[in-house]
């Protein structure tokens, strides 16, 4: 039996094909296409949940539609009780807030949560389960529409911190109180809103920017990003791995708040970020540059000086048909 085995299996390696690169391939390529299939879950384990984006009041005020669904952070004072609760900033603007706590917070709070449109849900949620919707509802008990009527979904309440210092998320949270002061600020460029990282721009002037740090995004308005050794594209995404600091004042309008700056320099980037080295070349320098190559392919010769067995003196200069009158020459005996 032994004897038959090793004849058969001879006879198959003799009688076998040879192994194409193709059927090699492929299973390099299910594994690639797996790996990339499990690489946002995987990333999510890593990371964890995202940092609620600091916001005001008054942006949810003004802008509710951008912040449905987001998980936000704001600074405010309760107001109210049971179904009339609302968070209210220094400036009197209101938000209506759902909390489920019999004991209200005193003073002025970092509220964690996510802002509701009650139009979008059904009286069946399970996010709504302990709170009494009757003062939410309509005269007749009619489930609201669609952008009528917006509550704020508290999660988690803790005291305000004060002095975090220049960061983009402490001035925004600082909300109107922050306008007028100088600050310096180092954040992440992302171009005119390319991200949707706020609701709009403040359109003060033509040179409007994002600057994004720890989940939180501020504007800056009145100077373009360009320095001695870097010009970023406000609408291209390729320079959004570029870190910048600003100085200058903090302005504030209708719940959106921006940078007037002074000054912008390039920045190190965060320990948390991926930057590679960029070269930036003028197309007249591109377009030199193709052409030698062009000509150092027709010609057929090294563009090292040299004037032995025909070849150019220096390829890179001459023109198509002078390489090809030195090509074509005799050699000299």
């Amino acid at each position: 039996m032994v004897r038959c085995f090793s004849s058969w299996s001879s006879f198959a390696f003799r009688s076998s094909r040879p192994v194409s690169r193709f059927s090699l391939l492929v299973p390099s390529l299910s594994l690639l296409a797996i790996l990339i299939a499990i690489a946002p879950f995987a990333r999510a384990q890593v990371a964890g949940p995202p940092a609620a984006q600091a916001a005001t009041v008054a942006a949810l005020a003004h802008y509710p539609d951008f912040y449905v669904n987001r998980s936000v952070s704001v600074r405010g004072r309760f107001t109210g009780a049971g179904a009339s609760l609302a968070l209210q900033d220094e400036a009197g603007n209101q938000v209506r807030a759902a909390w489920k706590d019999a004991a209200r917070p005193d003073g002025v709070v970092d509220a964690y949560g996510t802002l509701w449109d009650l139009g979008r849900m059904t009286r069946d949620d399970p996010r709504l389960g302990g709170y009494d919707l009757t003062p939410w509802l309509g005269t007749g008990g009619e489930w609201p529409r669609p952008g009528d009527v917006y509550v704020f979904g508290i999660g988690r309440v803790q005291p305000a911190q004060a002095g975090e210092g220049d960061s983009i998320r402490a001035i925004t949270l600082d909300g109107l109180s922050a306008s007028g002061r100088r600050v310096t600020i180092v954040g992440q460029f992302r171009g005119r809103n390319l991200f949707g990282d706020l609701p709009r721009a403040p359109g003060v002037t033509r040179w409007e920017f994002v600057l994004t740090a720890t989940g939180s995004a501020i504007w800056v308005s009145g100077m373009p990003p360009k320095g001695k050794e870097f010009d970023l594209d406000l609408n291209s995404r390729a320079d959004s791995n570029v870190w910048l600091r600003v100085s200058g004042t903090v302005r504030e309008r209708n719940g959106l708040m921006w940078i007037e700056p002074a000054s912008v320099d390039e920045a190190k980037p965060s320990p948390w970020s991926t930057r590679f080295p960029r070269r930036r070349c003028s197309s007249a320098f591109l377009l030199r540059a193709r052409s030698r190559w062009h000509r150092r392919r027709r010609c057929g010769f090294r563009s090292r000086a040299t004037s032995t067995r025909g070849r150019c003196a220096d390829a890179s200069r001459l023109s198509t048909s002078t390489c090809h009158r030195i090509r074509r020459a005799p050699r000299s005996t």
